[in-house]
């Protein structure tokens, strides 16, 4: 069982690969956050920071974003491009907005999608809500990782279609990045 840094208020829903996935209450807009805490001592705080850090990169480490490209900035948000390829549905696309704090602690990486947005490409649907945190700790050589998504793809997918598709998505896309963490700590230079 984890420690957990953050106490999630959530229903426990489901434990993989050293993390604890919750899903929480709905918020005021029915959405529901899917929270998580993973403990990973087979990759390195650096390596994952590097990973995160690397906000157009991110098509890199997960299989379900097609294209991350820069698309400027707001203020202190670094702006980006995703399209998202979902099997069996329209490419979804959105620019989010990064944005990275430091503290003693570790480094926290804030996402949310930005007020202004393209008209989506042909054939795409523009998501209607994508926004979350990664918080990353050193952990004895490893790393602690605190994480939220709130995602709606949008479009003609019935909102319990959502519902029902949030943590097994969540769980995915832990993995990957899991993944990428495992290699870039093998891997000198994609830190």
């Amino acid at each position: 069982m984890l420690l957990l840094a953050v106490a999630w208020a959530g229903e426990l829903v489901k434990e993989s690969d050293g993390c604890l996935f919750y899903r929480e209450e709905a918020r005021a807009d029915g959405l529901i956050p899917i929270t998580v805490t993973c403990r990973w001592d087979d990759v390195s705080y650096e390596a994952l920071k590097g990973l995160l850090g690397d906000y157009a990169n991110h098509d890199q480490v997960w299989k379900s974003v097609a294209s991350a490209d820069w698309a400027g900035r707001n203020g202190d948000w670094l702006r980006v491009h995703h399209v998202h390829s979902i099997p069996g549905l329209a490419d979804r696309e959105v620019v989010l907005e990064w944005q990275s704090s430091t503290t003693e602690q570790g480094v926290t990486y804030r996402w949310r999608k930005a007020a202004e947005q393209p008209e989506p490409g042909k054939g795409r649907v523009l998501i209607a809500q994508d926004e979350g945190f990664y918080q990353l700790s050193p952990k004895d050589g490893g790393v602690l990782l605190q994480a939220e998504f709130v995602y709606d793809p949008s479009g003609e997918i019935p909102p319990w279609v959502t519902v029902k598709t949030q943590v097994p998505t969540s769980v995915l896309m832990v993995k990957e990045l899991h993944q990428a963490g495992v290699l870039a700590t093998g891997t000198p230079g994609l830190q």
